[in-house]
């Protein structure tokens, strides 16, 4: 994975701010040298980025940050319609660096990965992008300060979880609760145990629940239910099915208890969320 060593001693302008859906995206930077950074939730879909011939994957509930001096290309991957929440801030100039492996130990600037897998802080920045896209729609002159802040928060915020991960969190610990999410995201219609889990990495299943909160901040059950959830918004919307429908795809029989999830992990009613999905799809 790559990182950028970022350094600066200005308040950038927001360039923009919006929510971008389409059935197939791609993008190649690089050409225009200005110094500009792009974070993007991935809402829904995948998205395949690719860098001097390495290649990475970010997933739902990914936060992917760019820095599109680099050449880099970004191309959605599979048959789920894309939909990212993404602001990009210009620098007149900043000192940076590129490098691959997470070695950097310096304090007086920030490491950025440029892919934060899903977790409780990705959710925050989602909620910050949104609330940066809502204020310069609402009036960006006024507002460009306080959304330059905020865009610098989220960066720091990424870089802070990297030094804590790198200081507490050895490589073996990150490969194995990057197997345990992968295998929940492939196997969201069947019943996923601890032990289904522990036996898939060839550890304990207290060893594995302990690792996977240790490096991505949520128990193995929160994970489950809040990919589960959305799932269940991406079937609604995008294979219009049924609130009742969606849960059985993913092993929820009870509708009432998935009504609940959805609540807590998608933050609306299952009513509230297609409803602002239409609205979104009409404009």
């Amino acid at each position: 994975m790559y990182l950028g060593m970022l350094k600066f001693n200005q308040i950038p302008d927001i360039g923009f701010a919006m929510a971008h859906y389409s059935k197939t995206y791609r993008a190649d930077y690089g050409k225009n040298k200005k110094k500009t950074v792009e974070i993007a939730y991935i809402n829904s879909g995948e998205v395949k980025l690719k860098l001097y011939g390495k290649e990475f994957i970010a997933s739902e509930g990914s936060v992917v940050v760019l820095f599109r001096q680099l050449p880099i290309s970004t191309c959605t991957i599979g048959n789920k319609i894309n939909s990212h929440y993404t602001v990009l801030a210009e620098f007149e100039n900043y000192d940076f660096e590129l490098f691959e492996n997470d070695t950097s130990s310096e304090k007086d600037c920030l490491v950025i990965p440029f892919i934060t897998p899903p977790s409780p802080l990705t959710e925050i920045i989602r909620k910050k992008i949104c609330a940066i896209a809502v204020s310069m729609e609402d009036d960006g002159e006024k507002n460009a300060l306080s959304c330059a802040i905020n865009f610098l928060s989220i960066l720091c915020e990424i870089s802070n979880e990297r030094y804590k991960q790198n200081a507490n969190t050895s490589r073996t610990s990150i490969k194995s609760a990057t197997l345990i999410s992968d295998y929940i995201d492939n196997n969201l219609d069947k019943p996923i145990s601890l032990e289904a889990l522990s036996n898939y990495i060839g550890k304990t299943p207290n060893y594995t629940g302990y690792i996977f909160k240790k490096v991505y901040n949520i128990s193995v059950t929160q994970y489950i239910n809040m990919q589960k959830t959305k799932k269940i918004a991406f079937l609604m919307q995008n294979n219009g099915l049924s609130f009742r429908d969606a849960c059985e795809c993913v092993g929820l029989t009870e509708t009432t208890y998935g009504y609940r999830l959805f609540k807590k992990y998608i933050g609306l009613t299952p009513g509230e969320y297609m409803k602002i999905s239409k609205i979104q799809t009409n404009n």
